[in-house]
């Protein structure tokens, strides 16, 4: 991120810190504070992806956050949460699983899936891929730059 932009939103956040602190009298109980990125492909090299990702765990991690990953269905989520007591902060990063790990098929299998032809859903037997991901390590991405 260039350091102008950065800034600039460091600055605003901070209004909203200052906002949430001088006027929690008249804010409702429960305040969630959304933070993400996503990352697709079309929008940033797609190499580069990893790396990026890893930087902000790298980043994240050093400043004490908490990191998890979740690697589900198609997308990749990193959640990087700040706080120990509740409400705690998390940035999270989305990204699509291709970008961050590879696919591997393995083979394919027969099941049976409900499909829609013209009309009713019908039952048919279909022949699905057999998927293995292999996921490497964001971090040692980071470092290889």
């Amino acid at each position: 991120m260039e350091q102008v932009k950065a800034n600039t939103l460091a600055t605003n956040l901070r209004k909203v810190a200052l906002f949430i602190q001088d006027h929690a009298d008249d804010l409702p109980e429960h305040i969630a504070i959304d933070l993400s990125t996503h990352l697709w492909s079309w929008s940033v090299e797609e190499d580069a992806i990893p790396s990026i990702i890893g930087k902000a765990m790298r980043s994240s991690l050093n400043d004490g956050a908490d990191v998890k990953k979740e690697y589900s269905d198609n997308y990749f989520r990193c959640y990087m949460t700040w706080g120990i007591d509740e409400p705690k902060i998390t940035w999270k990063i989305v990204s699509g699983r291709e970008d961050v790990c590879t696919k591997k098929v393995l083979g394919t299998h027969t099941v049976t899936k409900m499909v829609a032809p013209e009309g009713d859903w019908t039952e048919q037997e279909v022949e699905e891929d057999v998927i293995e991901w292999e996921c490497h390590s964001l971090l040692k991405m980071a470092d290889d730059e």
